[in-house]
């Protein structure tokens, strides 16, 4: 077992949604989604909490990182109805972005008990994730509310 690598944020669910123009519908703390990292690469998070700025809402997340990224002694999920779900780790780590000007879609992050729930309904879906462990090697169920 490694040593814990920071807390872990709670989004603070409490607070009123905001508007994303984007999405044209309101957006609420603990929503995850995709962006394009600085690499140009596909990574996903979960708002935190929205900041109103001059130039758009500003969001605070937790960033999650790619199962495959993750030094592990773990496998990924090679079998059943989760083997085609692309697996994350959540993270310690917080990322602020805007989010109009930042996200390209929503995502939707499963606890492996819904994964079994909807696993069958979730096959083909691009922004279907399932979440088992954070970065120091817990349960990430304490964390996450997943959809729906």
């Amino acid at each position: 077992m490694t040593t814990p690598v920071g807390t872990i944020p709670t989004p603070l669910y409490k607070e009123d949604p905001f508007h994303s123009r984007m999405f044209r519908s309101p957006i609420v703390n603990g929503t995850y989604f995709e962006f394009l990292n600085q690499d140009g690469k596909r990574a996903v998070a979960c708002i935190i909490k929205a900041t109103k700025t001059d130039v758009g809402w500003l969001v605070d997340a937790n960033l999650f990182i790619f199962f495959s990224a993750w030094q592990s002694n773990y496998d990924e999920i090679a079998e059943g109805e989760g083997r085609h779900i692309k697996e994350l780790v959540l993270t310690s780590k917080t990322i602020e972005i805007l989010f109009d000007k930042t996200v390209y879609d929503l995502a939707f992050v499963f606890t492996p008990q819904q994964l079994k729930r909807y696993g069958a309904l979730l096959q083909g879906i691009g922004n279907a994730y399932v979440c088992r462990r954070t970065e120091d090697d817990t349960y990430a169920n304490a964390y996450l509310v997943p959809f729906p």
